[in-house]
């Protein structure tokens, strides 16, 4: 018995909950590990993650500073060392966006590339 195209095939994830972990937590790609695309997941986790500890340690000490003179003595060293991972951050988040639209859209596909279509 010949198997069924994968256009004919029905996703067994459901785009509610996709679209929802998307909504509340797409920085952290929970919403492709649902839909088990585990290596984009582990990637768009990796990326958010990475740029949050970068900002982190760029930022480092700005925690610290009490007086107008002192933040901007921190502004002038750090120049635009801040400004890398906040971009990253920026870039990270346009994933989530293009993927809740894509599944509002019904044109998101499972990890097997079949595509989703049935909310509940």
């Amino acid at each position: 018995m010949a198997a069924t195209p994968p256009s004919l095939e029905q996703s067994t994830k459901r785009i509610l909950p996709a679209f929802l972990l998307c909504a509340v937590a797409g920085f952290f790609g929970l919403h492709r590990f649902y839909a088990g695309k585990f290596v984009s997941g582990i990637v768009q986790l990796a990326v958010f993650a990475g740029a949050l500890v970068w900002l982190q340690r760029a930022c480092a000490g700005v925690f610290q500073i009490t007086t107008i003179d002192e933040a901007m003595a921190w502004a002038q060293a750090q120049g635009n060392a801040p400004l890398a991972p906040l971009l990253l951050i920026l870039a990270a988040s346009i994933l989530p966006v293009i993927d809740c639209i894509r599944l509002a859209a019904g044109k998101f596909r499972d990890g097997k590339g079949i595509a989703m279509t049935r909310w509940t």
